[in-house]
């Protein structure tokens, strides 16, 4: 079981968010911005926590859906426009 409090540091960026309990695997990344991606491994979560400890962004994947890290990457729109 992990659980507890994590920090990520990207140069002078820190972001730092507790953690609920996750039985095995999970990651985190700091993304351009310093918020921390969080992937709940065993769990169908992915979390963004701003430097602050904020929630930003949560989201759940679909029943049977099994996954252990999560990352965020920057997004190019192949209009120039930014929407998809």
């Amino acid at each position: 079981m992990a659980s507890g409090q994590s920090a990520a540091e990207n140069g002078a960026t820190r972001c730092r968010a507790t953690f609920t309990r996750i039985a095995s695997q999970g990651n985190a990344q700091t993304n351009l911005l310093g918020n921390l991606v969080v992937g709940w491994g065993a769990l169908p979560y992915f979390s963004e926590f701003n430097p602050a400890g904020g929630l930003v962004f949560n989201a759940q994947f679909p029943t049977g859906v099994n996954t252990y890290r999560a990352y965020q990457l920057p997004f190019l729109s192949l209009s120039g426009s930014g929407q998809l």
